[in-house]
């Protein structure tokens, strides 16, 4: 196996080694399972899972009851997820030395990490990535 970085390739051998990468991480979602379980994770997140359509049934031996199609799983997990997140996140910047220099450092990178995650917006972030992973399992950030 070449140990060199993906990206310096040439362009047509990185597409074909990207190719063969995605049809690795898809045999491998198939050969687990872990497709058909994201799949019927994403249609109860989303109410497609009984019926694709959110239409009044009838049931009972003479029709006499009513149904309807309610998308518990969601509210659930959107409970969840304002529970969790009903404080904001706040980094702790400490410095290891107590002279003045240091001190001034940590001011300003609290302010820098506050500005950070105001500009790009990391809090929408969390909350897409906590609903990701309570959804299918498992998420992940891409650091920007």
């Amino acid at each position: 196996m070449d140990n060199t970085y993906i990206f310096l390739k040439e362009a047509e051998e990185l597409v074909r080694e990207l190719n063969h990468r995605w049809d690795k991480f898809a045999n491998h979602n198939m050969s687990t399972g872990m497709l058909d379980i994201w799949t019927r994770a994403y249609q109860c997140y989303y109410g497609e899972m009984a019926a694709p359509s959110y239409t009044t049934g009838v049931a009972g031996e003479q029709d006499e009851y009513s149904t309807l199609q309610v998308n518990h799983a969601r509210n659930v997990i959107k409970h969840v997820i304002a529970m969790v997140t009903q404080n904001r996140i706040n980094f702790d910047v400490t410095c290891t030395n107590t002279d003045l220099s240091a001190r001034n450092t940590t001011i300003v990178a609290r302010a820098v990490l506050d500005q950070l995650f105001y500009e790009k917006q990391f809090e929408r972030e969390y909350h897409s990535m906590l609903e990701m992973g309570l959804i299918f399992g498992m998420s992940f950030i891409v650091a920007r």
